[in-house]
C-alpha cells in the first residue's frame, strides 16, 4: 500500500484492505491502479509503488512488462466500467501455485 497521500480515514480503510487476507486492487475510472493492498504484492512479490499507476486492459499481456499477466488479468469488463456489478471468474490462476481464480468488480463511480 502507499501512505503518501493518504490521511485520516483513507488510512484507516488501507489498513482494513491490507489485513483482508485477499489480494485487492482498486482502478479509476480510467483502468489506471490507484491502491493494491498488502496480499497483491505479496502475490506478485511487488511493492505497492511498482504497481500504482499502471494501466489495465486487455492488450497489456503483448508488452514486455513483468507484470502483463496481472495488469490484463485486473482489466475490468466493460460493464464494470459503465458501473455495473459484474463478477468475472478466472479459470486458471494468473500466478503458478496460487489458489486465487476468482474476481468481483464493484464500480465506484466518481460523478
Amino acid at each position: 500500500m502507499t501512505d503518501s497521500f493518504r490521511s485520516g480515514n483513507s488510512r484507516t480503510l488501507a489498513k482494513t484492505l491490507d489485513q483482508l487476507g485477499h489480494p485487492l486492487a482498486v482502478l479509476d475510472r480510467r483502468g489506471v491502479i490507484v491502491f493494491v493492498n498488502l496480499p497483491l504484492c505479496q502475490l506478485f512479490k511487488a511493492d505497492a509503488t511498482q504497481l500504482v499507476g499502471q494501466s489495465c486492459s486487455w492488450q497489456v499481456a503483448e508488452d514486455d512488462s513483468p507484470f502483463g499477466a496481472l495488469l490484463t488479468a485486473l482489466a475490468p469488463p466493460a460493464g464494470a466500467l459503465q458501473g455495473k456489478l459484474v463478477v468475472r471468474r478466472l479459470t486458471t490462476p494468473i500466478v503458478f501455485d496460487s489458489t486465487q481464480s476468482g474476481q468481483l468488480f464493484i464500480p465506484l463511480l466518481d460523478d
